[in-house]
């Protein structure tokens, strides 16, 4: 299946979304329009069947994936102003086989290893 988080929260009050014993996902992940999101943590998953993407989460500031080896699909990580490169987006790049396209755009800044 897939796993969805999207429109969660308001600017204001920021909070973490974890799932740290997930380990595959036999779809998509997808975390997108998430105004109260300033954490996203799968530290334990290794596997994505189809795409990944993390787009539209304006207080987003670090991302915990780095274990992810495979993606089935496109990688999509765009429009997460405060989402650096480096410590959170080159991480999850780095040693993982991605089938599809990358499109990475409008993070905090564009020095992404593609």
């Amino acid at each position: 299946g897939n796993l969805i988080v999207s429109a969660l929260g308001q600017s204001t009050s920021l909070f973490t979304v974890a799932f740290p014993a997930l380990e595959n996902v036999g779809g998509s992940v997808t975390v997108e329009l998430n105004d109260g999101v300033d954490e996203f943590s799968a530290p334990s998953l290794t596997s994505i069947v189809e795409r990944l993407e993390i787009s539209q989460n304006p207080k987003l500031d670090t991302l915990d994936m780095s274990l992810v080896e495979t993606i089935g699909g496109n990688l999509s990580i765009s429009q997460n102003a405060l989402l650096p490169c480096a410590g959170n987006i080159d991480p999850l790049i780095d040693g993982c086989a991605i089938t599809g396209t990358v499109f990475i755009a409008g993070n905090n800044d564009n020095s992404c290893n593609q």
